[in-house]
């Protein structure tokens, strides 16, 4: 994982565990009960929307920071999430 590499590049220490994960999670959990396949279609689009959002927003901090590598790690991953939303979308309209 690119943003574990990058922490532990800058000094960090990354908890690459199940529950860490869990624990550190922004996005919902996973709405029980979804059995169609646009409904989970819209629950994962609406799921990397929001991921990618968040990666957004924080792009500007990396830079005003001089933190150069990070700022376009954050600007390929959040191209690369756009990239698979407009794909799964796509089966959505």
């Amino acid at each position: 994982d690119g943003f574990a590499e990058r922490i532990a590049q800058l000094g960090g220490y990354v908890n690459g565990t199940c529950k860490a994960a869990e624990n550190a999670a922004l996005m919902s959990e996973y709405p029980p009960g979804v059995v169609d396949e646009y409904e989970h279609l819209e629950v994962i689009s609406a799921g990397l929307s929001q991921f990618g959002g968040e990666v957004r927003k924080d792009i500007p901090t990396a830079a005003r920071l001089g933190d150069d590598v990070t700022a376009d790690l954050m600007t390929s991953s959040a191209a690369a999430l756009d990239k698979l939303l407009w794909s799964l979308e796509s089966h959505l309209y």
